[in-house]
């Protein structure tokens, strides 16, 4: 057999390999998120298509809250951050503060993204099938359902962490748990991702509106 045929098989089977070891969880948000992506690199690709009609419209100014809700939503990727390591660490306190944390910056982050389409209605901005802008409502919609969907996981690990005070056994069987592990690792990975999808389509809007 040819050495770079054997080479090919056997790289082949170590990714089967690893893919078998991934949690069916993890295969399905994985999957998820992969349609996410697709479905927002369509709406992009329909952007970039209108977006030179802009030039034809009145000037244009980005709302400053958008501005905002991108730190926003950048510190609470840090904060979940350390909410991963804190349940690793088995740390109750370290885990209820950062989830708390992380959870009070989505509502915060979702506060400035309302902010910013009343901005732009006030402006005189409003969504018409003539309009590039229309992209901004329909694309940053669907990311905060997005965020939407982080914050029901949010609060789900807030409400199983805050019934680890004081119960020592509770605690124990909660970060001794797989499970709750999985559960943890899934919710950063989604929002890391959420984070890293609206930082692409803040820096895009920005330089073309």
């Amino acid at each position: 057999m040819p050495e770079g045929h054997l080479r090919k098989q056997i790289a082949r089977r170590i990714t089967l390999s690893g893919m078998e070891r991934l949690h069916p969880f993890k295969s399905f948000l994985f999957f998820a998120l992969l349609g996410s992506t697709l479905v927002f690199l369509s709406m992009v690709f329909l952007y970039s298509i209108r977006v030179s009609d802009i030039t034809s419209q009145r000037q244009f100014q980005f709302p400053k809250p958008f501005i905002l809700s991108t730190i926003i939503l950048l510190l609470s990727s840090f904060s979940i951050s350390k909410a991963v390591q804190a349940y690793k660490d088995d740390a109750v306190r370290s885990l209820q503060i950062q989830l708390l944390i992380t959870t009070a910056l989505a509502l915060v982050f979702g506060a400035f993204q309302l902010a910013g389409w009343i901005q732009l209605i006030e402006a005189g901005v409003f969504a018409n099938a003539k309009s590039t802008v229309t992209f901004l409502y329909i694309i940053t919609g669907f990311h905060l359902l997005h965020v939407c969907a982080g914050f029901v996981g949010l609060v789900y690990l807030n409400y199983k962490a805050a019934n680890l005070s004081g119960d020592l056994v509770r605690s124990l069987l909660y970060f001794s748990d797989k499970r709750e592990k999985t559960k943890i690792e899934l919710t950063a990975i989604f929002w890391h991702y959420i984070d890293f999808l609206w930082l692409c389509l803040f820096c895009m809007f920005l330089y073309t509106l």
